[in-house]
This record gives C-alpha cells, sequence and structure tokens, in this order.
C-alpha cells in the first residue's frame, strides 16, 4: 500500500509540474519578461483570439476558471502531494 501510495503521488508531481505553469501562464494579464526574451500574456495571443470568438468569451470569464484551479491546486494539492511523497 504504502509503495502504491508512494507511485501515485509521484505521478501526480508529475501532472502538477504541467498544470500549474499552464494555468498560471493562461490567467497571467501581463507579459512575461524573462531577460532574454518575453512570453506574451495570453490575451494577446492569437489562441484566445480564437476561444474568445467562437465561445464569445471574455476574458475575466474565460480566465476566472483557470484562476480557481491554479490557486486551488498550488495552494492546497501541491502541498498534499509534496507532503504524501516523503
Amino acid at each position: 500500500l504504502e509503495h502504491r501510495l508512494a507511485h501515485y503521488a509521484h505521478l501526480s508531481l508529475y501532472a502538477l509540474m504541467l498544470v500549474m505553469p499552464l494555468t498560471g501562464y493562461v490567467g497571467t494579464r501581463l507579459p512575461t519578461d524573462f531577460g532574454l526574451f518575453v512570453v506574451p500574456s495570453f490575451k494577446d495571443t492569437a489562441l484566445f483570439a480564437w476561444i474568445s470568438q467562437t465561445w464569445n468569451l471574455s476574458w475575466e470569464a474565460f480566465e476566472k476558471p483557470f484562476d480557481a484551479v491554479h490557486r486551488v491546486v498550488g495552494l492546497w494539492l501541491s502541498t498534499s502531494v509534496v507532503l504524501l511523497h516523503a
């Protein structure tokens, strides 16, 4: 049982490594400056323009669920998974 839980916690850590940056990027309102290059805000991308036109969504309506997932996963799930994995 302990080995199986550690395995699932390990897989959850990999999932967190994908979910956290993606939901963080999608919820970003401003461009991110890394010094060598700048990543534009998701709001300013062609993908968001297409999503916005296709589903008639405003930025606020689109971003709100991603922000909620980012906050809940970041605060509760990541802490729990790290403690479980340790």
